[in-house]
């Protein structure tokens, strides 16, 4: 038919109804929704179903541009909208230069009185000497580091990398919708040099996190790449951090947003200059089209947005005068202070590079440590304010503020996951109570825009804590680091205690803490804790105090049941340490005391226990599951074995919050402090020799740990009317139960953890993520083995188990860089020993004046807390990948000195050959492991993440297992 037949355009028929059949009830967001979530070959068919659906199905600017234009009677505004931010330009569009102060010349204390933790500034002048002001431009930057590979941000929980003259090649062709940008925090690690082209401005000088370890640090800085329509969507920065952020090619324009309104038209366009625009909006005010995501089990913060683009396009028009964001122009050279808390969003409008740096500072330490606290209620309020909670919440808040009673009780957020989104109109007094400013006054810059930290804190729910809570993945920085920071910068700053003391009371309830371990001095006539002394120490999972003469431990970790069957576990393995007279016991810290500390009426009080009996504690019974008071040890290792299988069963089907739980009743033990250092403090200072002498020192100890006699399960530890094993174990979730195993029930309680275990990892791999790879997590449940029970072969004979080749034996379980403690001697280079004045006064490892130097040797095994029973090669694991860190010939030593077989003898019964293979059974329990040791593995041997089977990655870490003559 020619154009002359063509019916004319006011009889065409809207075919979208008929096209789409069914559903044509739904919007075209929500068919594009669904298509995205389709395989490949279900969209490809679907395509084939009719016209219109061709058109969703093939999305891509060029088939849709064809598609709109040939496939008359159907037009989409949403899908039209798309098409246009694949293909428009901003030459044309305009700015004013915002409403953001330019300073140029500040010093530090006007910056500290005016602007840091108030509002953002742009500053001039911080980037005139660097080098990176002149030299970092595309050509020049592709021309010196074409060929290095940077980290590429996009919309994903994968990361993927670009080679710069790939990207570079990509910025200039593409026409995306939201184009790919460089954000990589690892340039510093990639190229080296390119941190000698910029320097840190004297403002921003002051950051808590520099006392850590490079590795231990969260991500810190990035260099940034981006094309014309890129930018960053709405965000705000992690764990509440302030930003510095200098554009040094191209211009930004960013905004920030007061309130937001929730009409969605998209009528004529408007102008957006040819510069790099901010949006910033201030702490709790959350920007139209934006919805924030609280989780309610760990208090993990996600955000869905719009793109920077899409945003300025199709929400930005829609606000009204007094609602549109606080607004900034960024030219070259220019730095842009964005304070914490403070959401925002930049739009590239050409191509641009910048740098730009998070830090923690005295103005915003105790946000950082709030917005790291174990919760949910408090986090969604310091990310969203008010719009986080229900109104019952705010009530219930604001009266705990006077009352003790009312500050135990939260209201019950029943949702898994609490959508939040910005209501359309908010109450004048209401928005006040996020700002310090004036009422009702439309001049952003009349008011400061700062947190109050003791409302944030009202929120706080303060029967969690930091040793016994879910740690949300968002973080930025882990449990342990976290641990380690607070400690570090109280021994770093005493300057700065009070603050501090502040920060680690809201992450670690350290001041709950503290009072549980005046209350055991006090008891035991110890010495009252120093001001040196009043923080917990280390990276463990419990508050560990060092005293004087002393170390107390107050176990925490996991609710009360975890931490009774911990020291329980601990005190049955010295009372046989010491009845057995095994070399061992010069090596493991001698036990001063231990106890329960409690709470009750208003006052701390001690009981001491020894491991034997259940104490006798008002309420313990009923916090209590399965223990049997006539067993010696009530809470020794199999009564812990038996428990750890009982809870993974629960963890396959309950939260972890309803199994913790939270008490007033706490074990406690004290141990001799040794003299000298832990092996991570001295890691990087000892030399080949002493890291030799190390590795043959653990394998000499894991002999005399292994040969310990392990104590025999009995019936008291056995479920009651249950005396068989076959009967006492056959009702476990998701273990398969239909074959009768004619093993020990020590063999069967093992057995069935790791079953458990197996039922859960897929979930558990797929929540770490990355750097483990997607590929094998999805092949993991083929390669763990269907029967565990292969596991542990029979090898018994008339007499009993061969006591070489025991099945079973004590494990330490964590034997890491904390754990081990290395003692020092001092000698002079010819040999002979110093006094003890020159001993004090040498240099760690190295020579002093007078020709000295300090030698470190093992002296102690610490913390035996996570003891079980189980097989020998589970101590081998912690060792080989955290103090050896993949060394394979330290790991050779170990095993030489060790000279014990870690399996055991095998039966006539033929089974596959991987379970004759060590390196398998060590790769199975590393997958197996409630902490993440495959991204330890991943990170390590950065190679096995493009690994195509596990089997892959099984002899590269562990191969070598297998050709050491001491396992066979």
């Amino acid at each position: 038919m020619d154009n002359s037949e063509a019916p004319p355009p006011s009889a065409m028929r809207d075919r979208r109804s008929d096209a789409l059949g069914s559903l044509r009830v739904l919007p075209d967001e929500i068919i594009s929704a669904i298509l995205e979530n389709l395989t490949t070959r279900d969209v490809a068919r679907l395509a084939c179903l009719s016209s219109v659906m061709y058109i969703f199905c093939n999305e891509e600017p060029l088939w849709m541009d064809l598609c709109l234009r040939i496939c008359r009677g159907f037009n989409s505004l949403f899908l039209y909208r798309r098409l246009y931010r694949c293909y428009t330009t901003l030459d044309g569009f305009n700015f004013d230069g915002g409403n953001v102060e330019r300073k140029m010349d500040i010093s530090p204390g006007e910056f500290r009185h005016q602007y840091d933790g108030k509002k953002p500034v742009l500053l001039l002048g911080l980037t005139d000497s660097w080098p990176a002001r002149s030299s970092w431009t595309i050509d020049q930057l592709t021309a010196k580091y074409g060929d290095k590979s940077f980290r590429i941000s996009q919309r994903s929980t994968r990361k993927i990398s670009m080679e710069l003259k790939d990207y570079v090649s990509y910025m200039n062709l593409q026409h995306d919708e939201d184009p790919l940008y460089i954000f990589d925090d690892k340039f510093g690690e990639t190229v080296p040099s390119l941190l000698k082209d910029y320097s840190v401005p004297q403002l921003f000088n002051e950051d808590y996190f520099e006392v850590l370890d490079r590795e231990q640090r969260p991500p810190f800085r990035w260099f940034i790449v981006g094309p014309e329509r890129s930018g960053a969507s709405w965000h705000v920065d992690p764990a509440l951090t302030s930003a510095w952020n200098t554009l040094l090619c191209g211009r930004k324009r960013a905004l920030g947003l007061l309130f937001a309104h929730s009409a969605l038209v998209y009528g004529v366009l408007f102008r957006i200059a040819v510069e790099t625009r901010w949006a910033l909006y201030p702490p709790g005010r959350v920007p139209l089209g934006v919805t924030v995501h609280v989780n309610e089990e760990d208090g993990d913060v996600n955000i869905d947005t719009p793109s920077s683009l899409q945003w300025w396009l199709d929400f930005y028009p829609l606000l009204a005068d007094e609602d549109k964001p606080i607004e900034c122009t960024q030219l070259p050279g220019e730095t842009i202070f964005v304070p914490s808390g403070w959401w925002h969003c930049v739009l590239n409008l050409e191509t641009t590079i910048a740098v730009t740096q998070n830090f923690v500072n005295s103005v915003n330490f105790e946000y950082v440590c709030l917005d790291l606290t174990p919760g949910y209620h408090h986090k969604g309020v310091c990310r969203a304010g008010f719009l986080a909670i229900d109104k019952a919440s705010l009530d219930g808040a604001q009266t705990s503020c006077v009352s003790d009673e009312a500050e135990q009780s939260y209201p019950d957020l029943t949702r898994k996951e609490k959508r939040l989104k910005i209501k359309e109109h908010k109450e004048e007094s209401e928005c006040d109570k996020t700002t310090n400013g004036d009422s009702g006054s439309h001049d952003l810059w009349r008011q400061e825009f700062s947190y109050d930290i003791e409302f944030l804190v009202s929120f706080l729910d303060k029967d969690r804590d930091h040793y016994n809570s879910p740690w949300s993945l968002g973080n930025c920085i882990g449990q342990r680091e976290m641990r380690e920071w607070l400690y570090k910068l109280w021994i770093g700053k005493p300057g700065a205690r009070d603050l501090i003391w502040k920060g680690a009371c809201l992450a670690l309830n350290a001041e709950k803490w503290f009072h549980c371990l005046v209350a055991v001095c006090n008891f035991l006539n110890l010495t009252s804790p120093t001001a040196d002394e009043r923080l917990p120490v280390g990276t463990g999972s419990n508050p560990v105090y060092l005293l004087p003469d002393c170390v107390v431990k107050i176990f925490v970790e996991g609710g009360l049941e975890t931490s009774m069957y911990g020291l329980g576990t601990e005190l049955q393995f010295y009372s046989l340490l010491h009845k057995v007279s095994s070399p061992l016991e010069c090596f493991v810290p001698e036990v001063l005391a231990s106890g329960i500390v409690y709470f009750e009426k208003g006052s701390h009080k001690i009981v001491p226990w020894n491991g034997k009996g259940v104490p006798k504690i008002n309420n313990m019974s009923t916090l209590m599951s399965a223990v049997r008071e006539e067993d010696e040890f009530p809470f020794g290792v199999w009564s812990k074995n038996m428990f750890e299988l009982s809870r993974a069963n629960m963890l396959s089907n309950e939260s972890a919050n309803a199994i913790t739980g939270s008490t007033k009743i706490w074990p406690f033990i004290v141990t001799k402090r040794c003299k000298g250092k832990i092996f991570a403090e001295l890691r990087d200072t000892l030399s080949w020799e002493e890291a030799l002498n190390l590795a043959s020192f653990l394998g000499e100890q894991l002999q005399n740990l292994h040969l310990l006699p392990c104590p025999p399960i009995n019936k008291c530890t056995l479920p009651e009317t249950h005396h068989s094993t076959e009967g006492a174990l056959a009702n476990w979730d998701g273990v398969d139960t239909s074959v009768k195993l004619d093993y020990s029930a020590e063999t069967e309680i093992l057995t069935k953890t790791l079953s458990v275990k197996k039922k859960n990892v897929k979930a558990s791999l797929t929540t770490w993520g990355d750097p483990i790879p997607s590929s094998l997590i999805e092949k993991v449940d083929d390669y763990l083995p269907q029967d565990f029970s292969n596991f542990f072969p029979t090898c018994q004979d008339e007499t009993g188990w061969d006591g070489v080749c025991k099945p079973f034996s004590w494990i330490h379980a964590d034997i890491m860089d904390d754990n081990v403690h290395m003692e020092s001697t001092t000698a002079g280079l010819d040999g002979n020993s110093a006094d003890s004045s020159q001993e004090n006064s040498s240099s760690v490892n190295g020579c002093k004046d007078g020709g000295f130097r300090t030698c470190w040797h093992p002296g102690h095994i610490l913390d035996f807390s996570n003891l079980k029973c189980g097989e020998r090669i589970l101590d081998i694991i912690p060792i080989y990948l955290d103090i050896f860190r993949g060394d394979s010939s330290l790991l050779k030593v170990l095993l030489d000195r060790y000279k014990l077989p870690l399996q055991m003898k095998r039966s006539s019964v033929t089974i596959e050959e991987k379970f004759g293979r060590l390196s398998y059974r060590a790769m199975c329990y590393c997958i197996l492991n409630e902490e993440n040791i495959l991204g330890a593995i991943f990170s390590m041997w950065k190679e096995l993440r493009a690994a195509k089977s596990w089997e892959e990655v099984e002899l590269a870490v562990w191969g070598v297992l297998n050709d050491n003559e001491a396992v066979s």
